[in-house]
């Protein structure tokens, strides 16, 4: 399962004379309550959730994932299981588990090394002055680890 949180919640957080018809706002409120449901059912039930963000849709915008790992911690995972959800489980469900998603000998080292423990909270994830290094294929390509 890819809940998408982030789409349908900064839907429904946009304000009359975003651009987006008041139907489609107040749809987007009543389905978010039932979607949160949804989450909370399945995440009790221990079906295995992967993380998407339907990113492009309104006000939800590329390079904001950390947004959907807060939300699926605000609804019950915890901080492990949304990085998970992010990394593993996310490799898993689109089959490409065998080059990417965990820290192996033989896969692609595609990492983001923080300042701090998302651990303890999740939220320093979406504060990129905390990004210390983005490792694509075994390179540092951006942050400061990039320029040793």
């Amino acid at each position: 399962m890819v809940p998408t949180l982030s789409a349908l919640a900064t839907t429904a957080a946009c304000r009359l004379g975003c651009g987006i018809p008041e139907s489609a706002l107040d749809k987007a409120k009543s389905m978010t309550k039932r979607h949160h449901v949804s989450f909370k059912n399945a995440l009790r039930d221990g079906i295995q959730i992967a993380m998407g963000t339907d990113a492009g849709t309104p006000f939800n915008f590329h390079g904001e994932n950390a947004q959907e790992l807060e939300r699926m911690v605000a609804l019950g995972m915890s901080p492990m299981q949304a990085i998970l959800a992010s990394t593993s489980a996310a490799a898993h469900l689109i089959g490409i588990q065998d080059q990417v998603g965990t820290i192996e000998k033989g896969k692609s080292a595609d990492l983001l090394l923080f300042k701090g423990n998302p651990l303890r909270s999740i939220d320093l994830l979406r504060d990129r002055s905390r990004i210390i290094g983005v490792m694509q294929s075994g390179r540092f390509v951006a942050g400061p680890l990039s320029k040793t």
